[in-house]
């Protein structure tokens, strides 16, 4: 049986594909920075450093699969560039990035040349690839607007009126572990993962709202003021938050993708339907 190696094993996406895998019988290990900070029963955590390239290598040893998700940085391109190259060292047969909708390896600025040198990186590799490119996280809600939504009943933005078609984690592992399990049938593809719907901020509230038993408002802010609100963040992480907002607000995180039902079976699990399972984290 082939092993597959996780990076970001610790994150959102990393954890719930590798339990995803884990229940299919497959073999797992974790890429992490600190092992010991790592369990899951039936996993095996390895250091993995995006900075120290022997890490990598020796974490990749009898490795054929890697699930290639990098950490929010300024720049993840060389990080991308030095897991390729142990990849290829160790002798990985098929990488799985984790991107983002919107990435363009065509693009020259902004978010969409961000992600998109990370996937012309893979697309250049020599090795087998596929490429997920989901759209905003409904997970984000219970990691990063907990706090806001307990202390403020309120949800802060600058999307305006925008509509976001907002992705649950689980559906990314699960199409994830899904294409790691039998990459041979993804190989060169990119996929968009979406929700079934496209929401706007006031009605994501609305949901929290309904989910949690009390009242959660959406106030939008001029990015000026987000950005105040922020203070203390790195400029580059700062930019790039507000770069998001505006990807919301121009409604280019609209558009409902095929992608998920068509790899798993069954239609992308709703917002509503998240937020209802994860109600306790935001109460």
């Amino acid at each position: 049986m082939s092993t597959i190696l996780i990076t970001g094993a610790t994150g959102t996406i990393g954890a719930l594909t590798a339990r995803a895998l884990l229940g299919a019988g497959q073999i797992v290990r974790l890429g992490v920075r600190s092992p010991d900070k790592a369990s899951l029963p039936g996993a095996r955590a390895v250091r993995f450093d995006f900075d120290d390239p022997a890490s990598m290598t020796a974490a990749l040893q009898g490795v054929d699969r890697l699930l290639l998700i990098t950490p929010f940085v300024e720049d993840h391109a060389p990080m991308v560039a030095r897991a390729l190259d142990a990849a290829r060292a160790a002798g990985v047969s098929f990488v799985l990035r984790l991107s983002a909708a919107g990435a363009d390896p065509t693009a020259t600025e902004g978010l969409p040349a961000k992600h998109g040198l990370g996937e012309r990186l893979l697309h250049e590799s020599g090795l087998g690839w596929a490429v997920l490119r989901p759209n905003f996280f409904v997970d984000n809600l219970w990691k990063f607007a907990a706090d806001g939504i307990r202390s403020q009943g309120a949800l802060f933005g600058a999307a305006g009126e925008g509509r976001t078609a907002y992705v649950a984690g689980s559906d990314i592992a699960a199409v994830a572990a899904a294409i790691l399990a039998a990459p041979d049938a993804h190989l060169g593809r990119t996929y968009t993962l979406t929700g079934p719907e496209a929401l706007s901020e006031p009605e994501l509230a609305a949901l929290v709202s309904g989910a949690i038993g009390r009242e959660v408002r959406y106030i939008d802010l001029p990015p000026d003021a987000l950005r105040q609100g922020m203070a203390g963040a790195p400029d580059w992480m700062i930019d790039d938050m507000l770069a998001l907002e505006a990807v919301k607000a121009n409604g280019w995180a609209q558009a409902i993708s095929p992608d998920v039902e068509a790899i798993l079976g069954r239609p992308p699990a709703s917002a509503a339907s998240a937020i209802a399972e994860n109600a306790a984290r935001l109460a």
